[in-house]
């Protein structure tokens, strides 16, 4: 009986440690969006996401095999050649193919912004199943790297990926023009600069796991040492890129989107509440308490527990596993370890996009108006 409750538990918790990064991330993705999409679609995307990693395996297998026949004397090209051709190019290009395939004919497909978030969501649907595969694999410390690095990664890639997409499709961010694309061009941006930043994320990693592969847990020496310290270095520096460029991209659409509001380029289908007046803080010399800079660490500091307690949940069922007589006493200490940084790192996640600026209203759902947007958004 035990045993069949730890074998039920260990995947549920597997999978719930795997979701809590992805859902985090998707929140705060369709939070910043002020049209926000309808869950059954998102829900869709984020299935058809996941369900891509199954022709990228396809093509991901022999092309691994290959690269290994050819390589396996260089670690460092064989690494840098797995990453772009055996994960980035085939991942970015079935994550691309669903927003462009699916998310693209959605009636509620309709503004700029709706790329990014679709992007997002299904670049998250992808990391998850992905993300669940490499705990089973490799384990507890694998998933927590994960989840606070590859995760947001392929996030941003969609993003990224997303802010192409949106400049195509919207070449003048008017909703009228439905037939209307712009450059070709862009949807190789939409494609190229998200593969690129995957594959220079991706490279050092393989190089390094290659490199540990071949020395048969034989310790490292100086110079493979040294090259491990500057692989993790180039890693960190293409995340923080991915990240600032990401955040740019999608502030800038952001900025689109309340202009597109302004001028009366979109009407609410239905007319929001009125807005009690109030006066501007800026008028009145009050200072807000809470400045951004605080709700960005709200938002990053709750992820991160949030995403920490998820990789206690897993422990909590790896050590099920191992020591089985013990089932209700694991259960009844790690909820206590569990419950409340999750709780704690959900509350500051939402207290933390709560406090981020908001300049317009939000408005859900919208309809275009039949005036064309004023000159300056041309």
């Amino acid at each position: 009986m035990q045993r069949d409750f730890a074998n039920t538990m260990i995947p549920l918790l597997t999978v719930f440690s795997a979701l809590i990064p992805s859902v985090l991330l998707v929140w705060f993705f369709k939070s910043r969006d002020a049209h926000p999409e309808p869950s059954r679609a998102l829900w869709a995307t984020f299935g058809l996401g996941a369900a891509s990693i199954v022709p990228t395996i396809i093509v991901e297998i022999p092309i691994g095999m290959l690269l290994q026949t050819l390589m396996a004397e260089s670690h460092l090209a064989l690494g840098f050649a797995d990453a772009f051709f055996g994960a980035a190019l085939p991942e970015e290009f079935f994550k691309m193919g669903v927003v462009l395939l699916y998310c693209l004919r959605l009636d509620a497909f309709d503004e700029p912004m709706d790329a990014v978030i679709y992007g997002v969501v299904a670049a998250l649907g992808f990391a998850t199943l992905e993300n669940v595969f490499y705990v089973m694999q490799h384990g507890l410390g694998n998933a927590l790297m994960r989840a606070v690095s590859a995760v947001p990664m392929h996030a941003l890639c969609g993003a990224i990926m997303g802010y192409f997409i949106a400049r195509w499709r919207f070449p003048t961010g008017a909703r009228e023009n439905q037939a209307s694309r712009g450059r070709p061009g862009l949807l190789v941006l939409a494609f190229a600069i998200p593969a690129m930043l995957h594959g220079l994320y991706d490279g050092p990693l393989l190089a390094v796991k290659h490199m540990v592969a071949a020395n048969n847990s034989k310790p490292l020496s100086e110079i493979q040492s040294l090259g491990v310290l500057i692989g993790i270095g180039v890693v960190f520096v293409v995340f923080v890129s991915e990240v600032i460029l990401g955040l740019m991209l999608v502030a800038r659409l952001r900025k689109e989107q309340r202009a597109l509001i302004a001028s009366g380029a979109y009407r609410p289908a239905a007319a929001p509440p009125a807005l009690p007046e109030t006066a501007s803080p800026l008028a009145t010399g009050v200072v807000p308490p809470v400045g951004t800079a605080v709700a960005w660490t709200m938002i990053a500091g709750g992820f991160l527990i949030a995403s920490a307690a998820g990789m206690i949940a897993l422990g909590l069922g790896v050590e099920m596993a191992v020591r089985q007589e013990e089932i209700r006493d694991l259960l009844l200490g790690g909820s206590v370890l569990v419950l409340p940084p999750l709780a704690v790192g959900l509350v500051l996640f939402i207290l933390g996009l709560r406090k981020l600026p908001r300049k317009t209203p939000r408005i859900s759902p919208f309809a275009a108006s039949p005036s064309p947007p004023s000159p300056s958004m041309q």
